[in-house]
């Protein structure tokens, strides 16, 4: 991939400036200061070239060793917004030829079109991290290779969204059935064929734990394992995590 041969080609730059920042025969100790910074910066980028095939190796592994299926994640993920746009259309034509001005109906409406927004905007996310992550990993890693790292914090945020997301989506749905959504879910199409029984506090309560709550802080929790991985990655304050210059 011409990506990875760029991040490998400035890893070699920066090392090399590097060196030659070490010999240049000036007493301008701030600049001296970043010789050993970007001879570590460059055996680091070349490490993260080189291991990048062996990311792309897990992440295969991974997916076929615990039945990881983007299939049926997607599948759940259109059920639940198209169910959620049907019953939204549906509440509203109601409300529209009603001669009664239904208050807790507007509310509901409301309700409704979070939800479907929300899983809308996951399905786009997801669908950028499925076809492109592979690309977005690369690209973090060239934006790190950037010499006297300009960019070495957005590229290792782009590395760690690409990583966690394409691990951490499909689980999701797991997660939403193990709180419980598995059982609502299981006849949501039905409930929602009427969306007055959301008029009652019991089912509007249904929809803002299962729907709305769940999956945010599912998707909150792999926001921030993605920071923590970029602080990782890209070093705390901008330092790589090993100090690699000692270890050559």
């Amino acid at each position: 991939m011409e990506l990875g041969l760029l991040a490998s080609t400035l890893g070699d730059l920066t090392y090399i400036l590097g060196a030659l920042i070490y010999a240049l025969p000036i007493p301008l100790r701030r600049l001296k200061n970043w010789a050993p910074k970007l001879m570590g910066d460059g055996v680091y980028i070349v490490f993260w070239s080189f291991a990048y095939n062996s990311v792309i190796l897990l992440a295969n592994t991974v997916e076929s060793s615990f039945n990881v299926s983007w299939t049926e994640y997607f599948n759940f993920i259109q059920e639940v917004q198209g169910y959620f746009i049907s019953a939204l259309v549906g509440l509203e034509g109601a409300n529209a030829i009603s001669t009664i001005n239904l208050a807790p109906v507007s509310t509901i409406s409301i309700l409704f079109l979070a939800v479907a927004t929300l899983f809308t905007a996951i399905l786009i996310v997801s669908i950028i991290v499925y076809q492109y992550w592979s690309f977005l990993s690369v690209l973090g890693i060239v934006l790190m290779a950037v010499p006297f790292r300009i960019s070495r914090s957005a590229g290792a945020t782009l590395l760690s969204f690409s990583l966690v997301f394409y691990f951490g989506l499909p689980p999701m749905i797991d997660f939403m059935k193990l709180l419980g959504a598995g059982s609502v879910h299981a006849g949501l199409g039905q409930i929602l064929s009427n969306p007055w029984t959301f008029l009652t506090q019991t089912g509007t309560a249904y929809i803002i734990e299962y729907y709305l709550l769940v999956p945010t802080t599912y998707l909150s929790l792999l926001a921030a394992i993605t920071a923590d991985l970029a602080d990782t990655i890209g070093g705390y304050g901008g330092r790589i995590p090993l100090d690699v210059v000692s270890i050559i």
